[in-house]
């Protein structure tokens, strides 16, 4: 159709209107009255006959749409019960349906009405009472009596083809009948009857047709063709007589009417060049809906020519999923001569999808009604897809936050693993799927698997936990894995890195793979398989944005899960140290300070309660501390921020002078910590190894010899006067000096050192020595070795003396020889002494170091047991400690199992002590108490030791409330002590055996409380979580 307007050429007459006859206008003109009355006479008389089938068609439907909502009404309800009659007997296609008959109180019987069955009688009643006939029939029908006639058996099939309407006229009885039959749509409810059947809803179950008797509408239509003959033979009349008052007038209106028609030309023009320009489509139909122009936007817009588009040819190019809505509105637009607006969807021959807001008002021509249609659509593809994103959007926002809120809520990997697939399934459509994440090696451990999953598996139970744990990555996994890119086939058959699923695992139509990244490392992967529709890349991208936030949520619950456990130990931890921690916080400004928490050593060091000390003032739970000094510190240190530490001498009643060691520190929130410990025996074994060292201090400066000590390296740590005297150097000359420096004869001193070496000490031995100023003296020395306790050299003691009166004085010293030597004794007796005071010292020392590590030990064991759940757990931590607080010695620990002793950990080498043996084997069980069998020390061993020792054995019982628990066995093979100058002995030294008692105590009242806590567990007939009833309370009660 062409936009360009056309020049008009009127007719060459109308140029000399002006000298127009008018006589042979007349008979044509009369001619063509006549004509087209007589036209007008047979439209309107072919008019009537479509209005009375078209009335009868209404009322037809309307009849149909009735008996449909009453079917929905019925379906709706599940059927209705009706008394039994005559005429309603029990339906005996519903035999099998429960409750089909039942009765009342008052003894009335009734009997269940489905859709179908209440349809039949309707119509059995209209039929009887009325002409109007009504039929329900099926392809498949259950009832044989509703098997459809040739004409219906048509019409079903084209309904099958998409049909959505069929009627036709025929005689019935003799009579003219409008049949109308329209289908039979299966909804939800029909499913309740019809399911059997293999119907799924939306399905097309039969029709019901509905027969409409037209001799009423026909006789009325005659009427009415009688008024038309009558009517349109007056008009005939009057309109003669007006073409003879019209003629008279022409020569008047010509001019008129050319130069109107001239205007309406150019108008013409005008509006279709607009209509070319606007960005608009418009278009224009006709009074029965059929279009008539397009502009070309419309035509860009549709995809296809204006030719293309003349008629009903535009629905070709409605989106088929739209269609039936655009078909029905237009209709209902035509049908009430109203307006029309609507957005649906073009579809190009290419694949290319539009979307159009169309709009569409009537054209009305003045005193003749509507003439036609003109619309307008207007290209919204851009704002629909910007809407469909938002929508997708702000799903997948819910979604994360669903995510988010099921992560407070899951207890486990599992459960939170299972939500988040419940949203990517909801999100994208997917029937299952899984989450799994990489280990260390590289292969696939299964976080969640979906239920519809499982409930699809069919996998063998022994093949199962090879899918969930260490699973190998391949195929389209590993290709996901391999590129790091999200993977899409929805069509998995013939993609190239399938491989195949194992036997039983659910069929994969569609796989939608997304590798779940952390900092550009892939960490897992999200699987969904088995949409309806294929896998698009908002589906993609909507899985990749899900599996970054699950990645990101199983981690915070992770580390959630971690700050629990670890606030669960530290706290532990603070309530079990040895040394006393309490919190407070400043009150005004400083001036005072409250106690907010403390652990259980504070009890025990103060000898208070906490709940009396918590809440209350510093001052008025410990009023000692001002006298102290400490609240000076505690303000300090809250101003300042700068940790102090210090150590107090304080009164106790009943325990004399102690001391305390106090630690204390600002937190970043502004609260003070106190860390004390009672140092009462560190500090009295300080002052009794400072009095050791004052009296060997004193021992050094009152002897009349040179003596100096040094260490492994030959460097001088000690250093008396007479030695300062004798050689000219002070100590601190020689601190960082080696002893080499004082020997004048070298090899006098290598003969020295080699005799040192050999016999660990030399006596009296004559060498030349080197002064400070460089003279050169003949001494004495006698020097011993010092040893620790694996015999490596520490240092060596020295005592010099000046030989140079001695060789003068021979004679002299020859006589008194004698008491010359009984001096010399008492000197070595004094070395020795200062030797073995020294050693005992150092035993000491170590000793106390040993005590430590050992009271550390038990401490980390006794947390350690506390935060175990069970027996197992505990026997697992014992096993760990056992080796570390007993190293050098073999053993085991055995519990009492079914009147039997069973080893639950042992450590060491050899142990001659049977796995498992009864209790009355053992002297320990036997006497109750603690049983040692020694070379060193005799007895009667034990019936469960396998084989003879050189050494010792101890058998400690492990008792708890008067009940043998278990035992705790150790052989010892040679007992070393801590004093050097002991030899070891075949026996269990005092020490280790009181570690080994405490140990025991340790380790028997944790058991017991394990054990009194799962019997507790197993004997509450409650449940301690949801107070509901247990399967105990059960077993009571039957």
């Amino acid at each position: 159709m062409s936009h360009r307007s056309r020049k008009y050429q009127p007719p060459a007459q109308t140029a000399h209107a002006g000298g127009i006859r008018l006589l042979p206008y007349a008979l044509p003109i009369i001619l063509g009255w006549t004509v087209a009355l007589g036209g007008s006479l047979l439209w309107n008389q072919f008019r009537q006959l479509r209005e009375t089938r078209e009335f009868a068609l209404i009322a037809s439907r309307a009849s149909f749409d009735k008996d449909i909502s009453y079917r929905r009404w019925n379906a709706s309800l599940g059927g209705v019960y009706a008394q039994v009659t005559a005429t309603s007997q029990p339906n005996p296609y519903l035999s099998q349906t429960p409750e089909r008959d039942v009765s009342t109180p008052s003894g009335r019987q009734l009997t269940l009405i489905n859709p179908a069955y209440m349809l039949r009688q309707v119509y059995d009643l209209t039929n009887s009472e009325s002409k109007i006939r009504g039929h329900i029939t099926s392809a498949n029908p259950l009832r044989p009596e509703n098997a459809p006639d040739a004409w219906e058996a048509e019409v079903l099939k084209g309904f099958e083809a998409g049909g959505i309407e069929a009627h036709t006229t025929l005689e019935l009885s003799g009579e003219p009948y409008l049949r109308l039959m329209r289908p039979l749509v299966v909804e939800a409810d029909c499913l309740k009857c019809h399911g059997a059947q293999g119907y799924q809803v939306g399905q097309i179950r039969g029709g019901i047709s509905v027969s409409m008797p037209l001799t009423a509408w026909l006789t009325e239509g005659r009427t009415h063709l009688t008024l038309l003959w009558l009517s349109h033979g007056l008009v005939w009349l009057l309109g003669m007589a007006g073409i003879v008052l019209g003629l008279h007038r022409v020569r008047y209106h010509l001019r008129e009417q050319q130069r109107a028609e001239r205007a309406l030309r150019h108008s013409e023009a005008n509006m279709r060049g607009l209509a070319a320009a606007v960005p608009i489509g418009i278009f224009q139909a006709d009074a029965r809906g059929r279009i008539v122009y397009v502009n070309e936007r419309w035509c860009e817009i549709a995809g296809m020519t204006a030719g293309q588009s003349v008629g009903d040819g535009w629905f070709q190019r409605v989106h088929p999923e739209d269609l039936e809505r655009v078909l029905a509105t237009w209709d209902q637009m035509v049908e009430s001569v109203g307006k029309l607006f609507l957005e649906y969807r073009f579809r190009t021959a290419q694949g290319t999808v539009t979307w159009v807001s169309g709009r569409a008002i009537p054209i009305e021509a003045e005193g003749a009604g509507v003439t036609g249609y003109l619309g307008a659509i207007e290209d919204i593809t851009e704002i629909k897809l910007a809407t469909e994103n938002l929508t997708r959007e702000r799903a997948l926002v819910e979604g994360i936050n669903r995510i988010l809120q099921q992560a407070m809520k899951c207890e486990t990997d599992e459960e939170l693993g299972l939500a988040c697939l419940d949203v990517c399934e909801h999100l994208t459509g997917s029937e299952f799927g899984f989450i799994g994440e990489l280990n260390a090696a590289g292969r696939m451990d299964t976080i969640a698997v979906s239920n519809s999953g499982w409930a699809a598996c069919r996998m063998p139970a022994s093949d199962v936990p090879l899918l969930l744990r260490n699973m190998e990555v391949r195929g389209l996994l590993g290709k996901a894995l391999s590129d790091g890119q999200s993977v899409i086939a929805n069509d998995v058959e013939s993609h190239p890195d399938r491989l195949g699923a194992p036997v039983g695992h659910p069929s994969i139509a569609r796989f939608l793979g997304v590798p779940m990244k952390q900092a550009g490392r892939i960490m897992g992967m999200i699987v969904l398989a088995n949409k309806q529709s294929a896998y698009d890349e908002a589906d993609r991208k909507t899985a990749e944005v899900l599996g970054a936030a699950i990645l990101e949520t199983l981690q915070r619950k992770r580390i959630d899960v971690q700050i629990k456990r670890s606030e669960t130990r530290y706290k532990a931890l603070f309530d079990n140290m040895n040394s006393g921690v309490a919190v407070y916080e400043a009150q005004a400004d400083g001036m005072d300070f409250i106690v907010k928490n403390a652990n259980r050593a504070v009890e025990r060091i103060e000898k208070v309660q906490r709940e009396d000390i918590l809440g209350r003032s510093m001052v008025e739970a410990f009023p000692a501390v001002r006298d102290l000094g400490l609240l000076d510190v505690f303000q300090r240190v809250w101003r300042t921020g700068t940790p102090e530490h210090l150590t107090k001498r304080l009164a106790v009643d009943g325990e004399g002078e102690v001391w305390r060691d106090y630690y204390f520190y600002r937190v970043p929130w502004g609260d003070v910590v106190a860390i004390y410990d009672d140092v009462t025996e560190r500090v009295r074994a300080q002052e009794e190894l400072r009095n050791a060292n004052e009296f060997l201090e004193h021992v050094l400066n009152s002897s009349p010899d040179a003596i100096g000590m040094v260490n492994h390296r030959g460097k001088f740590t000690r250093w008396n006067k007479v030695a300062v005297e004798m050689f000219g150097y002070g100590f601190e000359e020689l601190k960082d000096q080696s002893f080499y420096e004082l020997y004048a004869d070298k090899n006098q001193m290598d003969l020295l050192l080699g005799r040192l070496r050999e016999q660990g000490y030399v006596r009296r031995y004559e060498v030349d020595m080197r002064r400070k100023d460089g003279s050169v003296f003949p001494g004495s020395l006698s020097i011993r070795l010092l040893r620790d306790r694996s015999g490596e050299v520490t240092g060596s003691i020295c005592v010099a003396r000046d030989a140079t009166e001695t060789r003068k004085r021979m004679a002299q010293l020859n006589e008194v020889n004698k008491h010359l030597q009984a001096e010399i004794l008492e000197r070595e007796r004094v070395e020795e002494a200062l030797q073995g005071t020294n050693e005992k010292l150092k035993s000491l020392v170590l000793e106390y170091g040993q005590h430590n590590q050992e009271i550390t030990l038990l401490n980390e064991m006794s947390d350690l047991l506390q935060a175990c759940l069970d027996c197992e757990e505990a026997h697992k931590a014992i096993a760990r400690f056992l080796p570390r607080l007993f190293p050098e010695d073999t053993g085991a620990m055995y519990m009492v199992n079914k009147n039997q002793l069973t080893a639950v950990a042992s450590w060491g080498e050899t142990l001659i002590s049977e796995p498992v043996f009864a209790p009355d084997t053992c002297w320990a069980l036997r006497r109750g108490e603690v049983h040692e069998v020694g070379r060193d020390r005799p007895g009667l061993p034990c019936k469960h030791l396998v084989a003879e020792l050189e050494g010792a054995t101890l058998c400690i019982p492990l008792t708890a409330q008067g009940n043998t628990l278990g035992l705790l066995f150790i052989q010892v093979d040679r007992e070393h002590t801590l004093d050097v100058w002991e030899q070891p002995t075949a026996s269990v030294s005092e020490a280790k055996q009181r570690l080994a008692v405490t140990v025991a105590k340790q380790i028997s009242l944790s058991v017991a409380n394990l054990q009194l806590r799962d019997r507790l567990r197993r004997q509450a007939p409650r449940d301690p979580l949801t107070g509901i009833y247990n399967r105990r309370y059960l077993d009571d009660t039957l």
